[in-house]
């Protein structure tokens, strides 16, 4: 029975990638030395110019640059990539339409001792295709990556959407509240105030479904309204500010400090936004109350 070494160095044996003894000049000690430098392709060995293998051989008798370029060991190279290429047809050739694949790029950079670049370099591994330059254009190879994979570029999002801002804090934020009267010993809930007493507006804000995108403490502020019945005139009447925590139950006192005689419907405006947002009415969310009728009567008993 043959060898292994000796089925890898038979001319008649199939094409194998890193089969550098197929090529005139290279023996199994050559192709041993490329290899341990890491150099294991044709494609790979065909972007390599004569200095450069030298180089890598650098030790061996009888290695010069006028041996390697006599012959061609890159060429050759590059004629048996392209025969392992061609051998690859067929199969592709049996799934029509298109396919994923992947375009290998080898990007080489000869650098000073201050680590600036000198000199770029880069190649398609499956063509062959090379391209250097002085120094470094970070633009360029960028270029010629796209243009050489055969990049299709995606059109840029329209300006209105660039410009959205996006919500950091997730739906959904709820609220509701109460309206009590301060009384000397205890609080009572009733719809029946007189006019001038202060009185609370207690509310909840549930923010146990509000999930913060950012690492940020979370802030509120309330404000209280109220419109009286058959009037279009709303009235700021009282206001609170402070932090609350995602995940919880907050319960807020707002003090309102009376009203004078009428029928009111009172609405509670409540924020909760993160401590770092530059707009908070952009960043954060909302929640409303609005209480039934309030009766604020005079100290005789008659309503107005």
């Amino acid at each position: 029975m043959a060898s292994e070494q000796a089925r890898e160095h038979d001319p008649l044996a199939p094409l194998r990638e890193g089969d550098f003894h197929r090529i005139n000049g290279i023996g199994p000690g050559i192709e041993q030395r490329l290899h341990a430098a890491g150099v294991n392709t044709f494609s790979h060995l065909a972007s390599l110019e004569a200095e450069e293998i030298c180089t890598l051989l650098n030790g061996l008798v009888g290695m010069t640059v006028e041996r390697i370029t006599r012959q061609d060991w890159p060429g050759q190279a590059h004629h048996f990539a392209d025969e392992l290429a061609n051998a690859r047809l067929p199969a592709a050739a049996e799934k029509p339409g298109p396919r994923q694949h992947y375009a290998s790029f080898m990007v080489e950079l000869l650098l000073e001792e201050d680590h600036t670049v000198r000199r770029t370099r880069v190649i398609q591994v499956q063509s062959g295709e090379k391209e250097g330059w002085a120094g470094w254009e970070s633009e360029r190879l960028l270029q010629w990556i796209t243009a050489q994979a055969g990049i299709t570029t995606l059109p840029a999002p329209a300006a209105e959407e660039a410009l959205t801002v996006p919500r950091v804090l997730q739906e959904p934020l709820q609220g509701k509240g109460t309206v009590e009267m301060i009384s000397p010993g205890a609080q009572t809930s009733s719809p029946f105030f007189s006019a001038g007493n202060p009185f609370t507006l207690d509310f909840t804000l549930d923010t146990l479904k509000v999930k913060p995108s950012i690492a940020a403490p979370l802030l509120y502020q309330a404000s209280v309204e109220a419109r009286r019945v058959g009037s279009s005139k709303v009235e700021r009447i009282g206001e609170t500010f402070g932090a609350c925590a995602e995940d919880e139950l907050t319960n807020l006192s707002i003090p309102i400090q009376g009203l004078v005689d009428g029928t009111y419907r009172l609405h509670t405006t409540a924020l909760v936004y993160p401590a770092s947002a530059e707009v908070p009415e952009k960043e954060g969310l909302y929640a409303f109350y609005e209480s039934g009728l309030i009766h604020v009567y005079t100290q005789e008993g008659e309503f107005a």
